[in-house]
């Protein structure tokens, strides 16, 4: 008995960790994190998790987490049709966060047919339910036209939704939302709380949105030592935008001392991560001999990478080197 006990409070511990991470709004990927620390901090084998929770399947709760262990092999082999019937009985039994992983499993498609009608209609009802998830991904529906109409006015009130729920994506969202006048007139100085809000919520994109608010003097004062501070700890999360962001700082000497070597580092860094302003300055270092000896075979690398990630500036830059027709 007291073992049957022991296991009940584990099963109870782990679900409630997955039903307050994703009824904040937390990633698939951030909760793999944190289940995959809570199995180290507890000394638990995930087998002994998926056995247990295969045991309680009598409310809705247990069997979207079993749902959830089997879309990503937590214990047992990946099972995305397994996974998708047990979120359909989650849903169909009311349950918002089972309706909201439905709508997912329609969207991306996951042990489904793909159906963004029902992927909307899902997600509509747990966000009307209350699910933060949900209406994170209402809003973007009516943003992008996803199963529905476009509609700006709407996906701004679920955002707004989502944010005031303490999802950070939506918060920065909400943020954009009154930057760029999106479904209401634009205001900086919300966007700029907005996004601060998010920064402080951990987000890393969040802190990367503060320094560029500091730096281009978006709803605050241009103060380019704040933006080196905010994109510092947004890079130390691994956001490239972030990386590119201190390169420039370095470049022009704004908020640091000026220090080209320096700036050809923090490119080189985002670059690598695939970050295609990052690219184009990296090429950029090469051409120019900017902290680093020129070479136009790196240079004309690094413009390509750039084109093939989707910017569209590069065309001018390679017109320019094409009297060096032994480069290409």
């Amino acid at each position: 008995m007291k073992i049957e006990t022991e296991g009940m409070d584990l099963l109870d511990d782990i679900l409630g960790l997955f039903v307050k991470c994703k009824n904040r709004g937390e990633t698939d990927e951030r909760v793999l994190q944190q289940i995959e620390l809570w199995f180290r901090e507890k000394n638990q084998e995930a087998k002994q998790i998926f056995k247990l929770a295969s045991q309680q399947t009598d409310q809705p709760k247990n069997i979207t987490l079993l749902g959830f262990l089997f879309q990503y092999g937590i214990g047992t082999n990946v099972d995305e049709n397994q996974a998708c019937r047990l979120y359909l009985q989650s849903a169909n039994a009311g349950y918002a966060l089972g309706q909201s992983r439905l709508g997912y499993c329609y969207y991306k498609p996951i042990g489904c047919e793909q159906d963004q009608h029902r992927a909307f209609n899902w997600w509509r009802i747990a966000a009307e339910a209350g699910n933060v998830n949900a209406q994170y991904n209402l809003a973007t529906c009516y943003n992008r036209g996803i199963g529905v109409e476009e509609d700006m006015e709407k996906a701004f009130e679920w955002f707004q939704k989502a944010a005031n729920g303490g999802d950070s994506d939506a918060q920065i969202m909400l943020g954009r939302c009154y930057h760029e006048g999106i479904g209401v007139e634009a205001d900086e100085s919300k966007a700029f709380e907005s996004y601060k809000e998010s920064a402080m919520n951990g987000s890393i994109r969040g802190k990367f949105y503060v320094g560029w608010c500091h730096q281009e003097g978006i709803g605050i004062d241009v103060d380019c030592e704040k933006a080196y501070k905010w994109y510092k700890e947004s890079s130390d999360g691994g956001d490239t935008s972030a990386e590119n962001q201190i390169g420039v700082l370095y470049a022009i000497g704004d908020g640091v001392r000026k220090n080209l070597r320096f700036a050809f580092h923090w490119y080189h860094r985002a670059a690598s991560g695939g970050n295609s302003a990052a690219q184009y300055n990296l090429a950029d270092c090469y051409r120019s001999a900017r902290g680093i000896q020129a070479d136009l075979h790196q240079c004309i690398k690094w413009f390509r990478k750039s084109a093939q990630n989707g910017n569209r500036t590069v065309s001018e830059a390679l017109q320019e080197l094409f009297h060096y027709p032994e480069y290409f």
